[in-house]
């Protein structure tokens, strides 16, 4: 089982992310996005999907609390899709154990075989939600997950939860108390 689990989070779609230990994300609270999108890479990096994430991106924010502020933005939000071009599968390891018999004669084996050659090359699609800080662009915090093409298909809700998954790790904004007056 030590092995299973291991070869799982070797081939897991986990979202994955890294943030500047020193900035203060939480202080964090008005956002817009960036202006200038990377280059696309791949046919599914379009504007289409790029607005499909910035939609669902910007209605998951403001239902935690963050505000989009085009004018007076704290950080900068942008998207991409990085592309593996003709990545390998995971490989798959299987295990065998077997008893028999044969006339009079009884015998065991055991067998380990392994192969990366388990289906067709093809491209490894991830998505990243960078957060970059609005006047330096410097990058603050970012998220991605590995996933599938279907995520440019509308009738499909595999990139509202890839982007649910991948900003599940970026802090919700500190309250803000109340003034007496």
């Amino acid at each position: 089982t030590l092995l299973a689990a291991a070869l799982v989070a070797c081939t897991s779609t986990a979202p994955r992310f890294e943030a500047d230990p020193t900035v203060d994300l939480v202080a964090l609270k008005r956002f817009a996005w960036h202006t200038a999108p990377p280059q696309a890479v791949h046919p599914l990096d379009s504007e289409i999907l790029r607005k499909r994430v910035r939609v669902s991106t910007t209605a998951l924010l403001t239902a935690r609390g963050y505000t989009l502020d085009d004018a007076t933005p704290e950080f900068r939000l942008r998207s991409q899709l990085l592309v593996k071009a003709n990545a390998k599968p995971a490989p798959v390891i299987s295990f065998g154990l077997g008893t028999g018999s044969y006339g009079g004669s009884v015998g065991t084996s055991v067998s380990v075989g392994g192969s990366t050659e388990v289906g067709k090359a093809k491209d490894a699609l991830t998505l990243v939600v960078e957060v970059r800080d609005a006047k330096s662009d410097e990058l603050l915090w970012q998220g991605w997950r590995e996933v599938r093409d279907t995520i440019a298909d509308p009738s499909q809700p595999e990139l509202e939860a890839a982007l649910r998954s991948i900003l599940a790790d970026f802090p919700k904004p500190a309250k803000q108390s109340k003034q007496k007056r």
